[in-house]
């Protein structure tokens, strides 16, 4: 007995373990470390992530990073090292609590968003 139809490849899966940064307060030029932990069922390559966030009064976003991974199976921690804007009048920030989000793409599907729990985090800023 034949079966026709289409043969289809598992994709790996992969979960948002973590997503920290080093401290819950910083001040203006302060450096900012980001720890993303992701969980993967398999190999995945090219994974891209990205880091956005602290939008100041004009809509311009002030943290903003970018990178694409391998990632092997269980859990791959990727690290980025940001510098805080500046909180003044001329920066367009003011004192107070922003968000970071982060966003994972694998084969142009979006795995990971703003919208999945844990992916969205409050950073604090002061002068």
């Amino acid at each position: 007995m034949v079966v026709a139809g289409c043969i289809t490849e598992h994709e790996p899966g992969l979960t948002l373990a973590s997503f920290t940064t080093d401290k819950d307060l910083y001040h203006s030029k302060d450096t900012m470390i980001v720890r993303i932990g992701l969980n993967a069922t398999g190999d995945m390559e090219n994974v891209y992530i990205n880091i956005s966030g602290i939008v100041n009064k004009r809509g311009r976003i002030m943290i903003y990073n970018e990178t694409t991974v391998n990632l092997t199976r269980g859990l791959n921690e990727i690290e980025f090292i940001e510098r805080m804007p500046s909180c003044s009048r001329c920066s367009g920030l003011s004192e107070g609590t922003y968000h970071l989000n982060m966003t994972v793409v694998y084969r142009n599907r979006t795995i990971i968003n703003e919208t999945t729990p844990g992916a969205l985090i409050a950073v604090e800023l002061r002068q």
